[in-house]
């Protein structure tokens, strides 16, 4: 029997030097819209990986690298390194930081945007080892950064709030939601409060919200819905914002007075021409 992808992602991994740790399977959970065989998680250490992060690859539908902060930002400086990581997320190609407003856990999470099947296979390895290879290069690059910002968290520009929707937990109803301004496009994005992509782990979810019509509960934002997550099946886009229409202008544009329903006015009749001007008299002989 052929070795297994995951097996053959453990030793690629061991061949560049990394100490690969096998953790014990897991059964898949309908939450992550898997539906094959056990899960497999892998803990790496290695080249590249700062110990200020713990990283593990999960293979099992799909496969996940995620890279898990040691430190964690403190209450007051939640919103400061969320400003900072959400400005390195629109830099990269492949993967997402998030930060947990609950406890201020920092990931850094990377999916590979195919479904494992046999057939697969070949396709999945290529694309792994780009992925690796992108993910470490994200984490070298940008580590310093966010470990300044969580030792010396800067302040946040003067249109950002310093009070949102965002830091409400834990009871709330998955479709609460508002709109942030988006400083690189100058537009209203849709924030989606409790709800996680299932992709990269964003939290809340910015942007428009992909639903799974399948599974009972997976949700993609607009990026990893691109990059072809979770394609095997159909999603519902959600919008947290309404119509811009208001009533007052659909009511004028269906009402009886409206002044659209009248027939147009007759033409006024046009004006007789004004008499020619009487000949002037002429002037008297002399005498």
């Amino acid at each position: 029997m052929g070795q297994s992808l995951s097996g053959k992602l453990g030793v690629y991994l061991k061949t560049k030097g990394y100490v690969v740790t096998h953790r014990p399977s897991i059964p898949p959970s309908s939450s992550t819209g898997g539906g094959g065989g056990p899960v497999e998680i892998y803990d790496v250490n290695g080249p590249g990986i700062d110990r200020l992060w713990s990283t593990s690859l999960r293979v099992s539908d799909y496969i996940i690298i995620t890279s898990v902060c040691s430190i964690k930002a403190t209450q007051a400086a939640i919103k400061s390194v969320n400003w900072i990581i959400t400005g390195i997320n629109f830099t990269l190609v492949i993967g997402c930081f998030d930060i947990d407003f609950r406890d201020g856990e920092i990931q850094l999470r990377a999916s590979l945007p195919i479904k494992i099947g046999k057939e697969q296979l070949p396709q999945a390895e290529v694309i792994f080892k780009e992925t690796w290879g992108r993910h470490v290069a994200t984490l070298s690059k940008y580590s310093s950064e966010i470990l300044q910002a969580l030792l010396n968290p800067p302040p946040l520009p003067s249109f950002i709030s310093t009070t949102n929707s965002r830091d409400s937990g834990g009871s709330g109803s998955g479709s609460s939601g508002g709109s942030h301004k988006d400083v690189h496009s100058g537009g209203e994005q849709d924030v989606h409060v409790q709800v996680t992509c299932d992709g990269c782990r964003m939290r809340p979810l910015v942007g428009v919200r992909y639903k799974c019509k399948v599974c009972d509960d997976y949700d993609l934002c607009s990026s990893c819905k691109d990059k072809g997550v979770h394609n095997h099946h159909s999603f519902t886009s959600m919008s947290t914002k309404k119509s811009s229409s208001s009533p007052s202008s659909s009511k004028s544009s269906s009402s009886p007075s409206s002044s659209s329903s009248l027939p147009a006015p007759a033409p006024a009749p046009t004006p007789a021409p004004a008499p020619a001007p009487a000949p002037s008299p002429s002037p008297a002989p002399a005498s």
